[in-house]
């Protein structure tokens, strides 16, 4: 199957735009506990998973296009492919959070645990859906995704891509007409449209190759001038949270920036960049789970020795130590350079 550099760089992308938007709200919040000013700007750092999602679309339809119709057997694997890929590094560092948490006297309950682990959404203390590893509110999207995918992959490919097209459809209906409990109330939000979007994607890659592939321009600074005037739209006096514009723009947004990449995928120059954004790409999921686990303990490590001055300096030793780990991946996760699996990572998936 065809290596997709692009879709690589994306992932190192959207990877990066989560850990800036993350290690600037803490660089934000040690200056306060330090008594520094650090002026505070708005950033809209989901829009790192939005993109993930419409990856995860696309790669789950372009991987598992041949594999509709196979029965129980293609079921299966898929499901095992994406356990094995998913499951194990998730784990280990929900289960280092809660440790962290515990020793900072802010123990989660036994019932948190077991759901953050089970990909089980709930209502964290903060009022948000948010699990041990707050991060992984995006792999309960994601399970719920496969899970449906891997049912889609008992019928033949109209069938299956129609039934899976039904049910997230059904499932965004219920929530916007219902007021329902959690963790239904989490599965039916709007933003598990976004994987629809990287499926119709993948269907028209499959299907329509030549429609792609046509256009011999570096994507890369297309797609960092789109997430930019995002950014800056996303201000105070612009789009705001639980605005009825928003989510239908991050839609759109997510999927141009996919489309861009899929359409400008000869234009990628092999150089250093390229090489560079394609490890990242490749550590993405272990860059995404490992920032916050982290980036607690720096911060806690800055205020309890009183650091304040190397304020401007952590977040960029932060970055390179979390891109030297994630590239060199330390048997944590299980990574492929070819986009194949994950948006995440190899895959996320």
């Amino acid at each position: 199957m065809r290596k997709l550099t692009n879709v690589q760089h994306l992932r190192a992308v959207a990877a990066l735009i989560v850990l800036i938007t993350h290690q600037y709200a803490a660089t934000v919040f040690v200056a306060a506990r330090s008594h520094r000013s650090f002026d505070s700007i708005p950033l809209y750092g989901t829009f790192g998973v939005d993109i993930f999602f419409v990856i995860s679309g696309f790669i789950m339809f372009y991987t598992a296009s041949n594999e509709f119709g196979g029965g129980v057997a293609a079921t299966d694997k898929f499901i095992r492919r994406r356990l094995i890929r998913v499951v194990p590094i998730y784990w280990l560092l929900t289960m280092a959070m809660a440790a962290l948490r515990f020793f900072q006297n802010k123990a989660d309950s036994a019932p948190a645990l077991v759901q953050s682990l089970l990909f089980i959404p709930f209502v964290a203390g903060n009022g948000k859906f948010r699990p041990v590893l707050g991060v992984g509110w995006s792999l309960n999207y994601e399970m719920l995704f496969y899970a449906i995918f891997a049912v889609g992959l008992l019928l033949p490919r109209r069938s299956g891509v129609f039934m899976i097209f039904m049910t997230l459809m059904a499932l965004i209906t219920a929530g916007s007409l219902f007021a329902l409990p959690p963790p239904f109330s989490a599965w039916t939000k709007p933003i598990i449209g976004e994987f629809l979007l990287g499926v119709i994607l993948g269907i028209a890659y499959v299907d329509r190759p030549d429609w792609f592939n046509k256009i011999r321009i570096p994507p890369l600074p297309v797609i960092v001038a789109i997430v930019c005037t995002l950014f800056y739209f996303y201000q105070p006096d612009g789009i705001k949270e639980g605005s009825l514009l928003l989510r239908p723009l991050l839609w759109v947004t997510a999927m141009l920036v996919v489309l861009i990449a899929l359409l400008c995928e000869n234009g990628t120059d092999p150089g250093l960049i390229s090489r560079t954004m394609t490890r990242i790409g490749d550590s993405s999921y272990s860059l995404y789970l490992t920032h916050p686990v982290a980036g607690a303990v720096l911060t806690w490590l800055l205020l309890k020795l009183k650091l304040a001055y190397a304020l401007p300096l952590w977040p960029f030793f932060f970055y390179s130590l979390n891109i030297v780990d994630g590239c060199n991946r330390m048997g944590l996760s299980h990574s492929n350079r070819s986009a194949t699996h994950s948006p995440f990572h190899t895959s996320i998936r």
